[in-house]
């Protein structure tokens, strides 16, 4: 490289000399002497534009082609996912804040999400955490930069839900994937494909968000109780972009 350098500057003040030297000459010889200049300033062009500057690019491979649209579709998917965090704050005309899912419990001991917002970003216990699907959980631990989340798969998590069109409460605790339904305010009993929202009559949760679904309406054999198991709209483990938004009102 140091070569390539010195080659070029001592061809440019080569140069420079050739253009003192043509003001000085008589003008017959001025012809030549540009002749001689422009000559050697070509070849500098060329060996610059062989040795410095990057050649023409070829084709992209068809490896190349594949990788660069896995890419693109990747970038798809996150933007439709934030266009839908940004209709899903309308509700909440409030304070609300949009978060990257950063971590979760490795060992699956606990349901748990780590959010890239904290307090100082204004988090605070129990704001509701949610996607356009459905609900996360609430925040149960705040540091400066960052949050902790239960999910409501956990099962310490517990909230009150309605069974739509029956006019049924019930309480909903977490089953790792699956959520079970308890304490039914009537005796009416719900069916497969019903689906929960949120009472907002816990201490926890806004009213109207959804839950998910019921999955399958069975008798525990101990006691001839309904086992209702529900199906979250959300699964935490796909969860990567989420909306946080202030707890009961």
């Amino acid at each position: 490289m140091k070569r390539r350098l010195k080659f070029i500057l001592g061809s440019l003040a080569i140069a420079g000399v050739f253009w003192l030297v043509a003001g000085w000459v008589a003008p017959q010889k001025t012809e030549s002497i540009t002749l001689i200049l422009s000559s050697q300033l070509t070849k500098i062009s060329g060996f610059i534009k062989s040795n410095i500057f990057p050649k023409k690019q070829r084709p992209p491979s068809e490896e190349e082609l594949s990788r660069l649209a896995a890419e693109l579709k990747v970038l798809q998917g996150e933007n439709s996912r934030l266009k839908s965090l940004l209709s899903l704050r309308e509700p909440y005309p409030e304070k609300s804040l949009a978060a990257r899912v950063i971590a979760g419990d490795p060992t699956h001991s606990f349901q748990i999400l780590w959010i890239n917002v904290g307090a100082n970003d204004g988090v605070k216990i129990n704001d509701n955490v949610l996607t356009p699907q459905g609900l996360v959980g609430r925040v149960v631990k705040v540091i400066p930069h960052q949050a902790q989340v239960l999910s409501i798969q956990d099962p310490q998590s517990v909230l009150e839900v309605w069974v739509e069109g029956k006019k049924v409460r019930g309480i909903v605790s977490g089953k790792s994937k699956l959520l079970s339904l308890d304490k039914l305010s009537q005796e009416i009993l719900p069916q497969a494909g019903d689906v929960l929202v949120t009472t907002g009559l816990d201490p926890f949760f806004r009213a109207g968000i959804p839950v998910g679904k019921i999955q399958r309406v069975g008798v525990r054999k101990l006691d001839s109780s309904p086992e209702i198991d529900i199906l979250p709209w959300v699964n935490k483990d796909e969860i990567r972009e989420v909306l946080v938004i202030n707890g009961r009102p």
